[in-house]
């Protein structure tokens, strides 16, 4: 629970109570998320900044065996993951092209999607892979309880890669070797 203020919000510094209100986010483009830089314009924002950047290891997988190997399972997992060509996307050590800035739609957009942007969303970032086991729920709308609905229920037409044609057991298999993909996991196979 977060730690309640000593004094009513009346009293705190303008900053401190809304830090996107007042003068120093109102002009140029400040005001908009992609606008002009925002670092040097309030300390507690660059603070919080510094921190989320920092945010880049995952830890170890629990799913992982006890000396830190894939189970037999994740490694044939691995081998589809790579059939799949699933590293299209989730490619590179972090497991995501967004450094290229690359979008996708994978089937999961929405009439109401991107309404907080202003308007609509053509496709989205593709998500790290890394830490999956500790982030449900699944998709940027949080639509999927578990990797398994991922592939399932919400692929439609197979936009998020062709996981609609495996087995239950192949889907077992995919699920056990994302759910392993921790600080360990050099990069993705094919990718």
């Amino acid at each position: 629970m977060p730690k309640a203020s000593p004094l009513p919000t009346a009293q705190l510094p303008m900053q401190t109570r809304s830090p996107s209100s007042g003068s120093l986010f109102s002009s140029g483009t400040v005001s908009v998320p992609l606008g002009q830089p925002k670092r040097g314009l309030n300390a507690d924002l660059d603070a919080l900044a510094e921190y989320v950047t920092s945010l880049s290891e995952f830890g170890l997988s629990p799913w992982r065996l006890a000396g830190g190997a894939l189970t037999s399972k994740a490694q044939k997992g691995k081998l589809l993951f790579a059939s799949l060509n699933c590293a299209a996307c989730h490619s590179g050590a972090g497991f995501t092209d967004s450094p290229s800035g690359q979008i996708h739609d994978v089937g999961t957009l929405g009439p109401g999607s991107g309404q907080a942007s202003g308007g609509p969303l053509t496709g989205l970032d593709t998500p790290t892979l890394r830490g999956l086991w500790a982030s449900a729920p699944y998709l940027h709308d949080g639509s999927a309880a578990t990797l398994r609905d991922v592939f399932s229920t919400r692929n439609p037409g197979g936009l998020h890669g062709p996981t609609n044609t495996l087995t239950k057991q192949e889907l077992k298999r995919l699920e056990a070797y994302l759910l392993q993909i921790d600080d360990l996991e050099p990069g993705p196979p094919g990718g």
